[in-house]
C-alpha cells in the first residue's frame, strides 16, 4: 500500500476486499482476531476501490461485469477461500493469474483448490511456502 501511494503506477482500477478486524473465529491453527488491520494502514490510493467488509457481504457490491486479470487471495480460512475462487474465476480474462497465499495441507486449503483447479481445468503452480498460482 505504501509504495502504491509514493509511486502512482496504477493503470487499473483496484478493488480491495477485507474486514479489517482479523479472522472471525480461530480454526486450530489460526486465531480469532488474527491478522486485524486498519483502514489507515492502507490509507488512500489512488484507483483503488476498498469493500470494507466480510467478503460474502461486501463482494455483491461488485459489477457483476466487471472482470480480473490478476487476484491475490489471502483469506486464511477455507470456507472464505473457496467463496473467493467461485467469486472470481468466472470474472478472470485471457491471459489471467490468481494468486493464492493459503494452498497448505494444514487448513485444508490445498485440497480445496487442487479439486477447484481439476474441476475448472486450471492449471496449479506451487511457490515457495505456503503460495501457489492458479491459471485458468
Amino acid at each position: 500500500a505504501h509504495m502504491m501511494r509514493e509511486h502512482d503506477f496504477v493503470k487499473r482500477e483496484l478493488f480491495l476486499f477485507d474486514t479489517f478486524e482479523g479472522l472471525p473465529k480461530g480454526d486450530g491453527y489460526h486465531v480469532q482476531g488474527q491478522y486485524k488491520g486498519t483502514l489507515e494502514d492502507v490509507g488512500q490510493i489512488k484507483k483503488v476501490k476498498i469493500f470494507k467488509g466480510r467478503f460474502e457481504d461486501t463482494k455483491e457490491n461488485v459489477d457483476m461485469h466487471e472482470r480480473f486479470s490478476l487476484v491475490n487471495i489471502d483469506v486464511d480460512l477455507k470456507v472464505v477461500l473457496e467463496d473467493c475462487l467461485k467469486f472470481f474465476y468466472p470474472r478472470m480474462t485471457e491471459k489471467s493469474i490468481m494468486v493464492v497465499h493459503d494452498y497448505c495441507e494444514v487448513t485444508g486449503s490445498k485440497a480445496l483448490i487442487d479439486d477447484f483447479a481439476w474441476q475448472h481445468g486450471c492449471m496449479v503452480i506451487p511457490q515457495s511456502g505456503t503460495q501457489c498460482y492458479l491459471i485458468p
